[in-house]
């Protein structure tokens, strides 16, 4: 008599895996790359790394001459906010804060981290006030978060006779300022106060 095949699938296994992949990486166990930034090291795996981030599996996939070697040294990201990020691939949970925030948007371009691009957007909206609106336009404009900063010029344009007082006013780039002029809604005490 034939047997019926039986189909099982373990849910828990991929969070099981994902809970093993952060014991190794928090004991530097079978950690075959070290990332150098701002002369200080990260171990992980390049596994890890390269399913987690585009910008990893190109290196590692590729036959890029980094595929073989054990030390590779990234440039122009803050160390701290790569740290955050690699962390984050092995326990899929990252502290964004207003202090960290712009760091991380720059490390999560560079990588191609599609969840953790959404989750700054996210965040960088929910933290949007007068005294940062400048600098989140300026960090969305150069990363392509354009929602956000669209959400900044209207906030700027909502108070901008505040943003006028401020010194980060000198700051704003042309382009944030034409927008600014150009909406149907300036918020200012007079015309006068634009001369």
């Amino acid at each position: 008599e034939a047997i019926e095949n039986f189909y099982f699938e373990d849910k828990l296994l991929a969070r099981s895996i994902l809970e093993g992949a952060t014991y190794l990486y928090e004991n530097n166990i079978l950690c075959d790359v070290e990332l150098v930034i701002e002369g200080k090291k990260i171990e992980a795996h390049k596994s890890i790394l390269a399913a987690a981030s585009l910008y990893f599996r190109g290196m590692f996939c590729a036959g890029l001459k980094e595929t073989g070697q054990r030390e590779i040294t990234i440039h122009d990201v803050d160390y701290d906010a790569m740290k955050s990020v690699i962390k984050f691939f092995y326990t899929s949970s990252i502290v964004l804060t207003e202090e960290n925030i712009f760091e991380v948007v720059n490390v999560v371009d560079l990588l191609g981290v599609a969840s953790l691009h959404s989750t700054c957007c996210v965040f960088l909206q929910r933290a949007l006030t007068v005294h940062n609106c400048i600098s989140v336009y300026v960090v969305c404009c150069l990363h392509g978060y354009s929602d956000v900063a669209h959400h900044a010029v209207k906030l700027a344009r909502r108070h901008f006779h505040h943003l006028m007082e401020l010194d980060e006013f000198l700051d704003m780039p042309v382009e944030m300022l034409q927008a600014c002029l150009e909406g149907k809604m300036l918020n200012i005490y007079s015309e006068n106060s634009l001369l």
